[in-house]
Parts: C-alpha cells; structure tokens; sequence
C-alpha cells in the first residue's frame, strides 16, 4: 500500500483577518519603549525598540542627540512602570537612526528587524510609539512610494561630510504622532 502525504499544498495564500493592525501592535508591542533626554538646559522624548535582549534599543537620533553634552537617558520599558538608565553607543544624524544600551537584569523581549528592500507601494505599514511617555501609541497606512530622494519630499541636502544624498526613504502615509519617532515602514518583521 502506497502512503500518501498529508504536506500543506506549496504557494497557498495566506490572507490577512480582520484584526490583523492589533494583531501586529501586540506582537511588537512588548519591545516598545519611551526614551527621555534631559541635559538640564534641553530635553526630548522619543520611542524606541529593543532589538536584542541584553539591552540594545534602536531609535533615532534627534531623540538621544542631547544626549552627547552629558544628558542622562532613561528608558521606560512598555510595562510603564520599569525605568532602566540607558547609553547612547551609536548615533547617525543622516540616518536619523542611534543606538541606546540598557543594562537588564532579566533579558528583554525584542523585535526583529525585517528589510525594506522588498517594500512595494500599496503594502500595509503600523506605526507604534510610545508618545511622552504614554504606551502603546497606534497608527496605520500603506506604502505610498519606496526610492524616494531626499528632494522629492522636501528634505534640505546634506553640507559636507560624506555624500548622504543618496539616501533613499519610504513614503507612507501612515500618522506618525508626536513622539512616535522610529521608522513604522519595512522596519521590523
């Protein structure tokens, strides 16, 4: 007697449900965090996402950028109530992208970092911040545009320095609130 397979048939759709904007927000939710910069003369406040357990948060970097004149950084994890000091490691004006470390006790849940070089417009986008400190700030949209150049949308070229003109953005329109400053489009998986 010959078995047969029970394989799931290859190429077979998969279709999005009706909730699936909360069902992104919960799955990324849990590595949301609030970073506060006060240096004393200036402060800011931003959001961010831990992309490794031990401690690493990407954000960006007009958020941490007081940060370089002796500013102390805090981070608060998306239960609202855990405060951790943070080290800024890394910050890319350009970019508009840095690095915060935090040191955990207990590893931290993360986020995984996807790609955006397969973005294509039409494709559905969830911004997640955690706006002033509050948690859990949600919005959504679709990819407008992708290869678009610092000129086509507004943006004064870079002086000097290394040739940053070259850099490439993605259009969305997706609601980006008030302190919802990580990139929501093609930056996690």
């Amino acid at each position: 007697d010959a078995v047969k397979s029970e394989e799931a048939p290859v190429n077979q759709p998969q279709y999005l449900t009706a909730n699936f904007i909360a069902d992104a927000s919960a799955k990324a939710s849990p590595a949301l965090v609030n970073i506060r910069v006060d240096s004393g003369f200036q402060s800011s406040s931003g959001s961010g996402f831990i992309i490794a357990s031990h401690g690493l948060i990407l954000t960006n970097s007009h958020v941490v950028k007081t940060h370089f004149r002796g500013a102390s950084v805090k981070v608060t994890l998306s239960d609202g109530v855990t405060e951790l000091r943070g080290e800024v490691e890394h910050a890319d004006d350009a970019a508009d992208i840095a690095l915060v470390r935090v040191r955990p006790s207990n590893p931290l849940p993360t986020v995984t970092l996807g790609s955006s070089a397969s973005l294509r417009p039409g494709e559905f986008v969830v911004a997640l911040g955690a706006p002033a400190g509050l948690s859990n700030s949600v919005s959504a949209g679709i990819v407008s545009a992708t290869h678009r150049m610092r000129s086509e949308i507004g943006l004064r070229e870079f002086r000097g320095g290394r040739a940053r003109n070259t850099m490439e953005y993605i259009q969305t329109d997706a609601a980006i609130n008030s302190g919802n400053s990580v990139y929501p489009a093609g930056a996690f998986a």
